[in-house]
């Protein structure tokens, strides 16, 4: 595996902003933001006409709580929100995507690709105030591929290191057995920390990054506290960014009317629509989510070991339909990747839906789990069990987010409607690859000629030759069908009327919202 869903591909967008552990500096107040580009128009009312409140506390609601706030250890979505707004890597992305220096001043790369040498910027500072040493870099990368750490999740970005090194100070040098096309976007997914946190407790509840926020607090079962970071690379216009946890979204949307939030994200469009019409004083905007709406099936379950059944079963949903009619008129979707992605292979046929389709005797008996509060979701499956009626006996559970995700990593479900990452950094290899972890490998599917195109794709040196491996893996992801790929997930967010800023996209680009209130 050699790119990494930072996000954790279960869901959805990275939170972001800044925050602070001091240094002792005293923080200027920041300069008034400018309208956020990334909200559509007709979709939000004007942005607060009064500058941000410098003091200010954003209050943010988070879906699940965070599993860790280890960087090295965790896909899991929520900690990844979290996680966004604290720690940078040697790059870090831009709003349209690109990368720019972060920790990194500059690099030099030789003429094979092999050998990185990277100077490191000099103003850069942890939290606490330390400078970032080329140990610190080192370190962390080390942390990456399994060494002085337990190997994590990152493992595969540098499965094929030769050495890192320090050869000077200020300097890391990165040794490679492999060119690979995707190398610098990949070492931006590694968070750099201080060498002697690595080993420390508080690196799984409080990590120190340069990011533009400190955590100050991590309440549980209730909410992370984070507080600006005087000098941060990237500024942030509020003081402190709360990230609350409410599990169910109709509550999340209750609280933010009621006042108790400030911002709701991954709301489905026409919830969006419905809670401004019940609550006028609510702003509603989109966002750009590089995400896929997604019925994930337990290829463990007898009546889903085989993928006819699998394909029967997705035949029983009218996918198109509810795009059209519950998703707000988004793309169905035919395999991993969204369709301007290279890798995405337009000759793949869906699914039909098979209306009408004759009944049998003894149809399998199926639960499918939604998530708690979603309502979008929960019609969703229940449509599908009316038209599967005859063919599958499918029931639907709302349980709570966390608990949803927690059901898919120990392989304790049928099928789960849930989001998954699909944009460039989203590797399926993390999700269907015979050897990935048993909580990553939700569907427990296990397919040695996938695993062969996963292997080619990885060894794959030019883009072209990557894309089109990308689409040899669509098809037979298609022919296996693990899961259900409905449509692009679509996202509107809910927001108080004195809130403005910068959102990111769901795989932080940029990798933090600039969020911030009026002042008063």
């Amino acid at each position: 595996m050699t790119r990494v869903d930072r996000l954790g591909f279960a869901v959805v967008l990275a939170l972001a902003a800044c925050f602070e552990r001091g240094g002792g500096k005293r923080e200027v107040p920041p300069a008034p933001a400018p309208p956020p580009a990334p909200i559509a128009a007709g979709w939000r009312t004007a942005e607060p006409r009064r500058p941000p409140a410098p003091d200010a506390t954003v209050r943010v609601a988070l879906e699940a709580e965070p599993a860790t706030l280890d960087p090295f250890a965790t896909l899991d979505a929520a900690s990844a929100r979290v996680l966004g707004n604290v720690v940078e890597g040697l790059w870090c992305a831009t709003a349209a995507g690109a990368l720019e220096p972060c920790v990194a001043a500059r690099h030099e790369v030789s003429a094979d690709r092999r050998r990185w040498r990277f100077t490191l910027d000099p103003a850069r500072r942890f939290s606490d105030g330390r400078p970032v040493t080329a140990a610190d870099v080192v370190a962390s990368l080390d942390a990456a591929r399994g060494r002085g750490h337990p190997a994590g999740p990152l493992a595969g970005v540098l499965d094929d290191a030769v050495a890192v090194t320090a050869p000077a100070a200020g300097q890391v040098e990165l040794v490679v057995a492999e060119d690979r096309p995707d190398r610098a976007r990949d070492l931006a997914l590694v968070p750099i920390v201080p060498a002697d946190q690595l080993r420390a407790p508080s690196l799984a509840a409080a990590p120190i990054g340069t990011g533009p926020f400190a955590v100050a607090s991590w309440d549980r079962g209730e909410r992370v506290r984070l507080r600006r970071v005087a000098g941060a690379r990237r500024a942030a216009a509020a003081a402190n960014l709360e990230l609350v946890f409410v599990a169910d979204r109709a509550d999340a949307i209750r609280r933010l009317a009621a006042g108790e939030l400030d911002l709701v994200v991954q709301v489905p469009i026409a919830e969006a629509v419905a809670a401004t019409a019940a609550h006028p004083e609510l702003t509603r905007f989109r966002y750009a989510q590089p995400a896929y709406l997604a019925a994930i099936y337990n290829t463990r379950r007898p009546a889903l070991t085989t993928a006819a059944a699998r394909l029967a079963l997705t035949g029983s949903l009218d996918r198109a339909g509810v795009a059209a009619t519950i998703l707000g008129g988004a793309a169905t979707l035919t395999g991993p990747w969204l369709p301007d992605d290279p890798s995405y292979d337009p000759a793949v046929a869906p699914v039909p839906f098979a209306r009408g389709a004759a009944p049998i005797a003894a149809p399998p008996a199926l639960t499918v789990l939604v998530p708690a509060g979603s309502t979008t979701t929960a019609r969703i499956a229940d449509i599908w069990a009316a038209d599967a009626r005859g063919r599958f006996a499918l029931t639907v559970a709302a349980v709570p987010f966390a608990d949803l995700l927690g059901r898919l990593a120990g392989g304790d479900f049928d099928v789960a409607l849930t989001s998954l990452s699909a944009g460039p950094e989203a590797d399926p290899a993390a999700r269907l690859a015979s050897g990935a972890p048993a909580e990553q490998n939700w569907t427990g599917l296990a397919d040695a000629d996938l695993d062969a195109l996963f292997a080619a794709r990885r060894a794959a040196t030019t883009d072209a030759e990557r894309a089109a491996t990308g689409r040899a893996i669509h098809r037979r992801i298609a022919a296996l069908a693990p899961m259900a790929f409905i449509a692009v997930d679509t996202r509107a967010g809910l927001a108080r009327a004195d809130l403005g800023g910068v959102i990111g996209d769901g795989k932080g680009v940029p990798p933090g919202w600039r969020l911030w209130r009026a002042a008063r």
